[in-house]
């Protein structure tokens, strides 16, 4: 026969367990970006590192993505998730604090110039928001139906080459080898992560994969 009271303690127990594994994996993406942050190499590619970063999280990590996801929302639509959004929210806000350190940085040594209308935080909001959607998006029914795991990838990143194209951020996709360079971060920062993912046999994630130039 049903018991409600042990049921109710269950379930209690079972979400503070997947709350707690939630957030272990948020500390794991902010470590990752953080890594990538530190790649030796022009802005433009520091702030590319930290994109491949988040992607591959993503990709090892799509629940916990999602779960993510869905209490940034909740916080938009201003509904209440008590004890998780502070720490989302900490963790958010250093991964935007490292955009705009590398944006800031690109705006001194003269790979970036903003002018006045947008500042390093605005063009880090924008890089993040991109980020935001397209992960929301990726793996659903209605992108799977469109496009391979593959084919998602590689669209992301040119999704990502064109934003930074327009902004103006040198040296530009036409300029650069940047498959080139998103296969140094997978060996040379994201090693371990590549490693797992192929272990996982995750879809498209058997190598970067080279964007096409037109």
């Amino acid at each position: 026969m049903c018991e409600p009271a042990r049921d109710a303690d269950g379930c209690e127990e079972g979400s503070s367990m997947w709350a707690a594994s939630t957030l272990r994996s948020l500390r794991r993406r902010v470590e990752m970006i953080e890594r990538a942050a530190g790649f030796p190499g022009r802005t433009r590619e520091r702030m590319i590192a930290m994109v491949e970063a988040d992607d591959v999280y993503f990709r090892l990590h799509p629940h916990h993505y999602r779960a993510l996801q869905t209490v940034k929302i909740a916080s938009l639509l201003g509904r209440s998730v008590p004890n998780r959004e502070d720490a989302v929210e900490k963790c958010e806000k250093r991964l935007i604090i490292l955009l705009s350190d590398v944006i800031g940085e690109g705006l001194k040594v003269g790979d970036l110039w903003l002018g006045r209308a947008r500042s390093p935080g605005e063009l880090a909001f924008t890089v993040w928001a991109l980020a935001f959607g397209t992960r929301s998006l990726m793996d659903t029914k209605a992108a799977i139906w469109r496009v391979s795991a593959e084919e998602g990838i590689r669209l992301a990143r040119e999704t990502t080459d064109v934003l930074l194209d327009a902004i103006g951020w040198e040296p530009f996709s036409h300029q650069w080898d940047y498959a080139v360079t998103r296969e140094r971060i997978a060996e040379e920062m994201l090693d371990f992560e590549m490693q797992e993912a192929k272990r996982l046999r995750l879809p498209g994630m058997g190598g970067t994969q080279r964007v096409r130039k037109s």
